[in-house]
């Protein structure tokens, strides 16, 4: 297939160690994965599933979204460390709806809102919401690898208004909308394509004498892509060693 081969040569081209790429016409159905069976670590691509298991929990009490939280030191000791900066920052002691949570969560990959959010989850929420995708459900709710065909699915079931009623479902794919991370999907396509899409990213480092060494990072970038007469999901997810050649890849 002369995509498959583009992409492998591309993959050379930008030094990528392992890649996964999977695409859903969300007209007919038609598919397209290559070595979409690679398992990857998700990252901050798991606010998605955060983002409708909350709303699933908004469309029983709608209430919530107005309600304010503040951010206390708490949420700031545990956040991790981002590579991308957080362009509208959560401030310490700060008041904050949950609505506009959900969209710094979102847009901005926000960690700190993630946290603010996460005791309104309900855990079974969550929980169906995996199992409805295909995705194992671990004790505790924990992170698990994924495929890019099981991560497309939460794309799809908010497209088809399958696990959240259509009112929600649209809501989550607006907050989707406003990424101002604007790499990977939206990067390759025309500034007036309208991308609902999630970003994942994460270092594995050591130390060693001193000197920080990077043994792997993982770029992820996974979304609706509202094409004037087909819509579709795409989802790619690499390894390598620098974000800026994933990235391009």
């Amino acid at each position: 297939m002369k995509t498959k081969k583009k992409i492998l040569n591309l993959s050379e081209k930008y030094s990528i160690s392992n890649f996964s790429i999977y695409s859903r016409d969300l007209n007919n159905g038609t598919l397209v994965g290559i070595n979409e069976k690679a398992l990857f670590s998700p990252a901050s691509l798991m606010k998605t599933p955060i983002l409708i298991a909350f709303l699933k929990n908004a469309e029983r009490n709608p209430q919530l979204l107005e309600k304010k939280v503040v951010a206390t030191d708490e949420y700031f000791d545990y956040a991790l460390k981002q590579n991308f900066e957080v362009k509208t920052k959560i401030e310490k002691g700060g008041s904050y709806t949950l609505e506009q949570l959900l969209t710094n969560m979102i847009a901005e990959s926000d960690n700190i809102a993630t946290l603010m959010l996460s005791k309104y989850v309900v855990q079974s929420d969550y929980n169906n919401l995996l199992e409805a995708v295909g995705l194992e459900v671990q004790d505790g709710g924990e992170d698990v690898d994924v495929r890019v065909k099981d991560f497309a699915g939460f794309f799809r079931v908010l497209y088809n208004a399958s696990y959240l009623n259509r009112e929600y479902s649209e809501f989550a794919l607006s907050i989707l909308s406003k990424s101002t991370v604007k790499l990977g999907i939206v990067d390759g396509l025309p500034r007036e394509i309208q991308v609902a899409h999630k970003y994942g990213e994460r270092s594995i480092e050591q130390k060693q004498d001193g000197v920080t060494i990077i043994k792997e990072r993982q770029l992820h970038d996974c979304g609706i892509v509202y094409s004037e007469k087909n819509p579709y999901i795409l989802c790619v997810m690499t390894r390598g060693k620098d974000f800026e050649k994933q990235e391009s890849f």
